[in-house]
């Protein structure tokens, strides 16, 4: 998987369009670059609904891959 990051204003314009909110866009753009110096807290919320740890994503995406292929 690869990861490409659109320029902002592309992001701006295309999330404006999929939601039709221009001000809850600008709270999640801000959020989410605030996570690049703040990342959201760990919790144990999974393991407490699920009665078992979180997974990874790794360990996810490598069960189901035949599904992507």
């Amino acid at each position: 998987m690869r990861w490409e990051e659109p320029p902002l204003e592309t992001a701006r314009a295309e999330l404006t369009a999929a939601w039709g909110n221009a001000a809850f866009v600008e709270a999640r753009l801000a959020a989410w670059k605030a996570f690049v110096d703040s990342p959201e807290r760990v919790t144990d919320t999974v393991e407490r609904l699920l009665g078992r740890p979180a997974r990874t994503f790794r360990s996810w995406a490598e069960e189901h891959a035949d599904a992507f292929r």
